[in-house]
This record gives structure tokens, C-alpha cells and sequence, in this order.
């Protein structure tokens, strides 16, 4: 091969190719790869949205909540040690006993015996009324009061007895979900109306953002959005989570100055409604752009930068200007080229490397 030298030994091949000066660059073996998770992915030109950057909430949606409330002035108990924020309950699961006994007034026992009593009492003038209304002994008119007395007290006392028992009164579910708020203690006396607990069903969220009033403008064009939570480590996408716009508001609220943009999505992976998430709305779309993922970028205090490929085992820092962030995604204005490779994974380790005082030179070192 004619243009091809071949050198007795490696000391002659080094000293006729004594190593070149690298500038920036760092080598970073194969086998160095192998051991961590490393990618690399080529710069393309694609489209990316203008985005919207502010934070949110992740609250439940509206009638997905139930509160029980106590029935009466009670004091109430506990069906179960572990009643607690966050466990699942099912509908029709008993979850307090409420009683009156040795109360002085609203006493549940002394009110389900009188309302016994009276439908007692009525239900025996109503036969008697029966019978004495066909031997005309009694009126019509008559006959119809007693009537309705026996069934007002049908009324009540079914009620009163609905879930009664003679432990007292059993209070139950409405709904399946998660506790969101236990709102009495063990043995606490409440009056009637008093919130006893609070359930959620977070199947469906609502993702509200408040957005600053100089983007008002755009608002008609956001479509969708990509969302972080401080307990997941990926930007999430309401797409992925079958969300979809609501509304943004038209006009705001007293004593706030930032305008209410809402998307109602699925609870796909456990998100937790009252999180605080940062939020990136995109809204027009810009096309044939160079766009980088987000994994790729490293920073030194202001200083963004990115590890570009020069060959299979060098690597070369490279400062680039950043434009549109979508969060997952973001578009390089200056500093790589289309068709360069940079690296997405394993970035932080040919930092290290870079850093080290015995830098391999090029080829393998054994």
C-alpha cells in the first residue's frame, strides 16, 4: 500500500508521530463509555414551539372532592387506627362511629327511642283509622291526618336509622379515593355540620399556570405544555398524560396580577395535586431550526456548553447560544453545526475526564 508506512517497532512509530496538541480536546475511550450510560445524538434542523416560561399548581378538579360532614352534635370515633391522610377508602367503607350517648341535648339513643315510640304511636291510629273510616265512624278528613302523621314518622325515623345501630351512628364513604384531610380528632365532640373528612379522587387534574400580563397576547396560541415536578426527573408532557386546554382566563382576578391558564389531564403516573410544578406553554410553532435535547447542555456559572464529537474517542467543549427552551428540548443559535454529534448522556463524565492530569492521548492505553 503505497502511501501506507509500516514502522519496525512502536518507539519509532512515536517518535516519526509524536502526538499533536489538542487544544480543548479530551479523549474519552470506548471502555470509558461502556461502564456509564452514555449517548450521543446527532444536531438536526426540526421544528420547535416559542415557549411560555412560568410555574403552576396541580390542584384536583372540581366536584372530584367530597366532604362528610357530621349529622348531628356527636362525638365522634375513629372506625379504624390508620384513618389517615393518604389512604384509599372505598364507597360504603365505614370510616367513624358517631354517638350522642351521655350527651344532654342531641342525644342519638333518646331520639331513636321517641322517634320508635311515635311511629309506633301513629302506626296503631292509622289501622284503627283504617277500620273506622270504612264503618264511617270517622271521617275522610280525619282519616287523611292520621295518615299523614304515621308517614312523617315513617320518614323520620328511617332516616334517623339509616345507619344506626345501637353502638351509634355509622358514617361511610361517599365515594372511592384518597383521604385528603381528616378534619377532627379521636373522640372529638363536633356539632351538626361539622366537616368530619376529606376525600379526592385525583384521576382528573386541573394544571393551572399564572402567567405574567405581557403574554397575554400569545395566550390564543398555546396549545399545549411541558411541565416539571420537584419528584419526577424528566420534563413531563401534558400530552402524555391525554391533557388538553380548558381555558385561560379573560380577565383577573382582585389581588392577583398574573392570568390563570388551565389544562385538565389525566393522573397517568401519581401526580400529586397542591405540587408546585415549572411550566413551559408552547405556543407558535417555529420550523427548521437546529434543536439539541436539553440532557445535552452543561454550565459553567453563565457559560452554556455542550461536548461535540471530533472522532471516535475526542471529544471538544464547544460554548453555545441558546434560544427557545421547551424543557425538554432547546434551539442552538450559535456554536455546533447540522450533522455534528453531542453528547446526551455521560456529559459530566468527559468533564471529569478533562479534568484529570493524565489524560490519555489518542488510542487505547492499557
Amino acid at each position: 500500500i503505497s502511501d501506507l508506512t509500516v514502522y519496525p517497532n512502536e518507539e519509532t512509530a512515536m517518535a516519526a508521530n509524536p502526538p499533536q496538541p489538542e487544544g480543548d480536546e479530551v479523549s474519552f475511550l470506548k471502555e470509558q463509555a461502556w461502564k456509564i450510560d452514555f449517548a450521543i445524538q446527532q444536531v438536526k434542523r426540526q421544528p420547535i414551539r416559542e415557549v411560555i416560561h412560568t410555574s403552576g399548581e396541580i390542584q384536583p378538579v372540581k366536584g372530584e372532592e367530597k366532604i362528610i360532614a357530621a349529622k348531628s352534635r356527636c362525638i365522634g370515633v375513629f372506625k379504624s387506627k390508620n384513618l389517615q391522610e393518604g389512604r384509599n377508602v372505598r364507597a360504603g367503607e365505614s370510616l367513624f362511629t358517631i354517638s350522642s350517648k351521655g350527651l344532654l341535648q342531641s342525644n342519638m339513643e333518646e331520639k331513636y327511642q321517641v322517634a320508635k315510640a311515635r311511629i309506633d304511636n301513629t302506626k296503631a291510629g292509622f289501622e284503627r283509622a283504617e277500620k273506622l273510616v270504612k264503618e264511617q265512624i270517622i271521617g275522610q278528613k280525619e282519616y287523611e291526618r292520621r295518615k299523614m302523621e304515621y308517614t312523617i314518622a315513617q320518614a323520620e325515623f328511617q332516616t334517623l336509622t339509616s345507619s344506626y345501630n345501637t353502638g351509634g351512628q355509622s358514617v361511610a364513604a361517599t365515594m372511592s379515593g384518597i383521604v385528603k384531610n381528616v378534619m377532627v380528632s379521636d373522640g372529638q365532640f363536633v356539632e351538626e355540620g361539622t366537616p368530619l373528612i376529606q376525600i379526592t379522587n385525583n384521576r382528573r387534574l386541573l394544571l393551572q399556570a399564572e402567567v405574567s400580563q405581557s403574554h397575554l397576547p400569545k395566550l390564543r396560541m398555546v396549545k399545549s405544555a411541558n411541565f416539571k415536578t420537584p419528584y419526577q426527573k424528566e420534563v413531563q408532557s401534558i400530552d402524555d398524560y391525554n391533557g388538553r386546554l380548558v381555558s385561560y382566563g379573560k380577565m383577573i382576578e382582585q389581588g392577583s396580577s398574573f392570568i390563570p391558564v388551565l389544562f385538565e389531564l389525566d393522573n397517568l403516573h401519581e401526580l400529586i395535586p397542591g405540587s408546585f410544578v415549572e411550566l413551559f406553554l408552547q405556543t407558535q410553532v417555529m420550523n427548521n431550526e437546529l434543536v439539541i435535547s436539553k440532557a445535552a447542555l452543561m454550565q459553567d456559572y453563565s457559560l452554556n456548553y455542550v461536548y461535540v464529537q471530533t472522532g471516535g474517542e475526542s471529544f471538544a467543549k464547544r460554548e453555545v447560544k441558546l434560544g427557545v427552551d421547551d424543557g425538554v428540548n432547546v434551539q442552538i443559535l450559535s456554536g455546533i453545526s447540522e450533522g455534528e454529534w453531542v453528547v446526551t448522556k455521560g456529559a459530566y463524565q468527559i468533564k471529569m475526564a478533562s479534568m484529570s492530569s493524565t489524560i490519555p492521548a489518542h488510542g487505547h492505553e492499557h
